[in-house]
């Protein structure tokens, strides 16, 4: 499948042209999505309506950050285990 028409393309002009198209589009894009729903959500939901989830997003991560500390630790204490005996 062809994305471009090679017509659009022959000089460096109309290439520079058309990535100007492109990201010009991109930037509309991103602007709308990182400022504008952010917005909007503000405008009706207020504060309250920006920290919805919080609560569990952060217990998640904390549950997840005990449960990677605590493997990294058993590990560690494997190794310095294995260690210590191999010396012996």
């Amino acid at each position: 499948m062809q994305v471009r028409k090679e017509g659009e393309y022959r000089s460096i002009s109309k290439t520079a042209l058309a990535i100007i198209r492109v990201s010009h589009t991109f930037v509309v894009v991103v602007v709308v999505i990182i400022i504008g729903l952010p917005l909007k959500l503000l405008q009706e939901r207020g504060i309250a309506g920006m920290l919805d989830g919080v609560s569990l997003r952060l217990s998640r991560k904390a549950l997840g950050s005990m449960i990677a500390w605590g493997m990294y630790e058993s590990v560690l204490l494997f190794f310095l285990q294995s260690t210590i005996n191999k010396g012996a």
